[in-house]
């Protein structure tokens, strides 16, 4: 972004919010949001317009140096949309920065005549942002973790032009852009009502920093829209008939009509993935599949009883539930094997029993802080029975197992 290249602490990123934009719609900053940033960050800025008529090529240069004249620095926003930075005049040639390349270009003043003005009204127009530059910019507010609005507002740009024709609208919030076969007005409820009361007390209690890359939400209406555009964007036919993560593809693939649970489920992993990368897959799983039917507790989000419970139930009254050891040590391959439902369950309610006793926060700051370890976190998890008074991990399973078979679902 142009005016990110006057300041050495200030990136694109904190231009565009500090110009107020909303990654939803998919573009950068425009003249007033520019005026916006740069009086934010301590400069003098003003906004200058003035209409094109018939052959501008002199008068166009002759108001460029007028302008240079009285800023120290001068935004010129071409037809595209687009800013360069005015960098000097000499003749019937001026140099400019182009951000979008990252190098600075000679442009003769035909090409300028050519690109500067844009369309306005029923005639045409040039547009530019002054400049005056103090020593030091103030310093941009930090992120703490959080995605830049430009980096989502670049993928929704992206996404504009992969899905063109189909007219479905967009919702952004944090780092999941939402689209899909809805309406505007229901995509937006889920937006407000489902993922951002999730992530808004995820954030707070579990994950600081947001994925690296934005992730795309697609939610469709039913069944039937689910399968066919999920087979026309990416080529292959949902494992379920709920709705899946793709890491690779950075996409959420929802059949919504489902419910809102697989949603909060998918949009952890993401989340979790960027928070503790060396989280083994019970820890994964366990705490997607915890808030997959979840509610909000003072401001907190926290787990229910769910269709897991029966067969966890039949699992432990059988005695074919694997050991805390086996769980918490098992790969991929060994987790999502032929007993992965079982594995699922008693994943989701070891967190659960946490949740309830109040320290699964606490707990799950220690997984993290102590990194992937080969016992997949099993030290830590007989620290912590200890701490709520069981002498080892044998007493521990025994009381646990009491807790889970004391739960009903429905």
């Amino acid at each position: 972004m142009a005016l990110s290249g006057l300041g050495g602490r200030i990136s694109p990123a904190d231009v565009f919010e500090l110009a107020g934009v909303d990654p939803a719609e998919g573009r950068g900053a425009d003249a007033e949001g520019l005026v916006r940033a740069a009086l934010a960050l301590g400069a003098t800025a003003n906004h200058w317009a003035a209409d094109v008529q018939g052959d501008a090529e002199r008068g166009l240069m002759a108001a460029l140096a007028d302008l240079e004249s009285a800023s120290d620095a001068l935004l010129l926003e071409l037809g595209t949309g687009d800013f360069v930075v005015l960098r000097g005049l000499r003749g019937k040639r001026l140099r400019i920065d182009d951000p979008r390349v990252g190098a600075e270009l000679s442009l003769h003043r035909r090409e300028l005549a050519r690109r500067w003005p844009k369309k306005h009204g029923g005639g045409r127009q040039v547009s530019a942002v002054t400049l005056r530059v103090p020593r030091e910019l103030s310093a941009a507010p930090g992120r703490g973790g959080r995605m830049p609005g430009l980096k989502v507002a670049q993928r929704v740009r992206g996404l504009s032009l992969e899905l063109a024709g189909r007219g479905w609208p967009v919702a952004v919030v944090g780092p999941f852009i939402l689209t899909g076969n809805l309406s505007e007005e229901r995509l937006g409820d889920y937006a407000e009502s489902l993922v951002r009361m999730a992530l808004d007390r995820l954030r707070l209690d579990f994950f600081s920093r947001d994925p690296s890359e934005p992730v795309v939400a697609y939610l469709f209406a039913d069944d039937t829209t689910y399968r066919r555009h999920t087979r026309e964007i990416f080529g292959e036919e949902p494992e379920t008939p709920f709705g899946y993560y793709d890491g690779s593809k950075r996409a959420l693939v929802m059949n919504i009509a489902t419910g809102g649970g697989t949603m909060v489920h998918e949009m952890t992993h993401p989340l979790l993935r960027a928070n503790f990368p060396g989280a083994r897959p019970w820890l994964d799983e366990g705490l997607a599949s915890l808030f997959e039917q979840c509610r909000d507790r003072d401001g907190h989000l926290v787990g229910m009883p769910n269709w897991r419970l029966p067969g966890l139930h039949h699992a432990l009254r059988a005695g074919i539930a694997p050991t805390f050891e086996k769980l918490l040590a098992s790969d991929a391959a060994s987790f999502y094997g032929e007993e992965r439902g079982t594995n699922y369950a008693m994943a989701r309610y070891l967190l659960y029993f946490f949740q309830e006793q109040g320290v699964l926060v606490d707990l799950w700051r220690r997984l993290v802080a102590g990194g992937a370890q080969e016992d997949g976190g099993l030290r830590l998890i007989a620290a912590m029975a200890r701490q709520l008074g069981y002498a080892d991990l044998g007493a521990f399973r025994r009381a646990w197992e009491s807790f889970v078979l004391g739960v009903r679902y429905p």
